[in-house]
C-alpha cells in the first residue's frame, strides 16, 4: 500500500465494531468538529497526532486470514482525502467498515464505493449541529452524507451519543424521523463517558429516562426501527415499552 494514512492507533481485535464479524479498528487522526463529549480529543489535530502507519501496515500483513474486516474510525476518517483509495486497498483482503459522521460529504461519497458497512454518527437535529460541533457547516455536510449513504445501498446502522446539553425528547424525535426517512432500521443510543461528563459535574443522561424511552420505542416500532442503548459500562440493551429502559443486559462481547 503506497498511501501514508494518518493512523494514530488501532484495536487489534474487536467483535463489536462491525456487526457479526471479527474486525480490527484503525483510528485516523484529524477531525474538523469539536464535540464536547468526544473521548478521542487527542485525535482532533492530525499534525499533533503521531502516525503509526508503518507499524499498522506490518500488523495487517500478519493478520491476513485471521480477521474478517478492517474498520476505519477516528477522529473523523473523511478528514483524510485519500480515504476511498485506502478502503479500496484494504478491500483486496478484508471487508471494510467505516465509522463516520460524514464531515466531508465529497470524501464520504467516494468512500461509499469502497466499503461494505457504515456506522453513521448522527449527532443531533440538523439545526443544532453547529452548536454541538462548533463548526458552521457541519449540519449541511452531515445531512448530505446521510442522504448519500441512504442512496448508496451500503448496509449501515445509526449511532448517537446522548448528551443532555444537546438532546431532549423533541430533538430525539426529529432524529428518529430523519433515520426513518432514509430507511434506517437500527439506532444505537450511546451514553457519554464519565470522563466527558466530568466537564459538567453532576450531569447525567436524564434524557433517557423511562418516559422518554417508552415514547421513543412507541414511535419507532411502526417505523420498523430497532433502538438499542449502548451504556458507558460496556453493556447494551433494547429499549422496551413495558419497562422503560430495562432489558436483559448483555456485555457487548456477547451480542
Amino acid at each position: 500500500m503506497e498511501l501514508q494514512p494518518p493512523v494514530s492507533g488501532w484495536v487489534p481485535l474487536s467483535n463489536v465494531d462491525y456487526p457479526g464479524v471479527w474486525s480490527s479498528v484503525a483510528f485516523l487522526g484529524g477531525c474538523p468538529w469539536r464535540c464536547g463529549y468526544c473521548h478521542n480529543k487527542h485525535l482532533w489535530d492530525r499534525s499533533s497526532s503521531v502516525s503509526r502507519y508503518e507499524a499498522w501496515a506490518k500488523f495487517l500483513t500478519r493478520r491476513r486470514g485471521l480477521i474478517d474486516a478492517i474498520v476505519l474510525s477516528g477522529g473523523e476518517p473523511t478528514g483524510y482525502e485519500s480515504l476511498a483509495e485506502l478502503a479500496f486497498g484494504l478491500r483486496q483482503h478484508w471487508r471494510v467498515g467505516l465509522h463516520s459522521g460524514g464531515a466531508d460529504a465529497e470524501v464520504f461519497e467516494a468512500s461509499l464505493r469502497a466499503v461494505d458497512w457504515v456506522g453513521f454518527d448522527l449527532k443531533t437535529s440538523w439545526d443544532n449541529y453547529s452548536r454541538l460541533t462548533q463548526n458552521e457547516t457541519s449540519g449541511t455536510q452531515a445531512c448530505a452524507s446521510f442522504d448519500l449513504l441512504a442512496e448508496s445501498g451500503v448496509n449501515f446502522e445509526v449511532r448517537s451519543t446522548i448528551w443532555p446539553i444537546h438532546h431532549d425528547i423533541f430533538i430525539l424525535r426529529e432524529m428518529l424521523d430523519e433515520i426513518h426517512r432514509r430507511g434506517g432500521k437500527a439506532w444505537y443510543l450511546q451514553e457519554s463517558r464519565t470522563s466527558s461528563r466530568a466537564v459538567w459535574p453532576g450531569l447525567r443522561e436524564e434524557v433517557l429516562n423511562e418516559a422518554n424511552c417508552r415514547s421513543l420505542v412507541e414511535w419507532a416500532e411502526p417505523m420498523g426501527i430497532r433502538i438499542r442503548r449502548r451504556r458507558s459500562d460496556g453493556l447494551e440493551e433494547d429499549l422496551v415499552t413495558n419497562s422503560g429502559c430495562s432489558a436483559e443486559d448483555r456485555p457487548l462481547s456477547e451480542r
